[in-house]
């Protein structure tokens, strides 16, 4: 099949005007899983920096149902974590009643009509933080590119509203916003609560989060939750916007601190209107727990600063240009960053591998 990727990548404007930039085919899946994270060829998406330890590269999922609230709100708010057994999403239930993105109870539950999930990945909390009397963990993780895709799956009649979409430019903490200051950050893209999916993408927005947390990192949180900075930012607000509550989790008897959202979809719509969410999770480890799972690695550093570049900039570019697929606008990102005026040639991975 001819795809909107394959005709970018190889017309032969692309080929014979612009040149091409060889990537290795780490870096060409690092592009697409964030490009099109729910892409069967994203699988196995890594990143190609110094030093490249061997690593097990892991696609898993988390897949559920949500509901707008009674007041005519809904959301889902994602900090994904390297360990299945930890929360990666928060969402509401029809019996959510709030205005925000409220997760937390003054009395360090969740707040009613609120669930978590996390995900199917291999791995669990036990081995990524430090328990039992072990200098360092066993295991360390960090998140390639998540995909967020949701769907209106209510009646025909109340089939409207809409829905925006944000990835927090620097992964702050988004707990406690409305819809309203939501809309406020000139990345936020918007689009129509209908039976045609809308998707966010998760990636990295600062160079420490594309490396493994170290073993002398100073919290578990960060071990468990690659993305954000430690602090006040993986705090969970409470409805009031006041950094008073910290949910924790027991791991080995060990209270780990629950990150707080980076990344959330606010809904708006007909109260109990239902919606399906599908989350893919691009994850990398290294460790002596991962070692009989692991695979080589390979080094493209210029490539991975111009494609994490470009990502930091796909939401404002989707702004502009809101009839470009993702995959132009990121290549279009990519050129940009490298400085010169080519097309990308990914080198070990089968060419139109995105249906945009």
């Amino acid at each position: 099949m001819v795809t909107a990727a394959s005709r970018v990548m190889n017309s032969s404007f692309a080929r014979n005007a612009l040149g091409s930039v060889k990537m290795t085919a780490c870096a060409a899946k690092l592009a697409t899983a964030i490009a099109s994270p729910h892409a069967s060829e994203a699988r196995g998406a890594c990143f190609p920096l110094y030093p490249a330890p061997d690593s097990h590269k892991v696609t898993a999922f988390s897949r559920f149902d949500a509901a707008i609230g009674a007041s005519g709100f809904g959301f889902v708010a994602v900090n994904p974590s390297i360990a299945s057994n930890m929360p990666s999403a928060y969402f509401s239930v029809s019996a959510f009643a709030g205005d925000r993105v409220s997760v937390l109870s003054a009395t360090d539950t969740y707040t009613a009509g609120v669930g978590s999930t996390g995900h199917n990945g291999p791995y669990f909390a036990e081995q990524v933080i430090r328990t039992n009397g072990e200098a360092e963990p066993s295991l360390a993780g960090r998140v390639v590119a998540v995909g967020v895709r949701i769907t209106y799956t209510g009646t025909k009649l109340n089939e409207s509203g809409m829905c925006t979409l944000l990835q927090h430019p620097t992964h702050g903490n988004l707990a406690g916003v409305s819809v309203a200051g939501l809309q406020g950050f000139s990345e936020s893209d918007i689009c129509p609560f209908t039976r045609k999916p809308c998707d966010l993408v998760i990636a990295p927005v600062a160079v420490s989060e594309a490396g493994y947390p170290g073993p002398t990192e100073s919290t578990n949180l960060r071990l468990m939750y690659p993305m954000g900075p430690d602090g006040k930012f993986h705090t969970i607000w409470n409805d009031g916007g006041q950094p008073s509550y910290t949910k924790t989790q027991q791991v080995d008897g060990v209270a780990v601190p629950i990150g707080a959202p980076v990344a959330c979809i606010m809904v708006n719509g007909v109260p109990g209107s239902t919606f399906h969410v599908d989350i893919i999770y691009h994850l990398e480890y290294a460790g002596r727990t991962a070692a009989s799972a692991c695979t080589p690695n390979s080094v493209d550093v210029s490539s991975v600063y111009a494609i994490l570049t470009a990502a930091s900039q796909l939401s404002t570019r989707k702004m502009a240009y809101p009839n470009e697929s993702n995959w132009k606008l990121l290549m279009d990102g990519v050129r940009a960053a490298l400085g010169s005026p080519v097309a990308v040639s990914a080198t070990g991975v089968v060419r139109g591998v995105i249906g945009l």
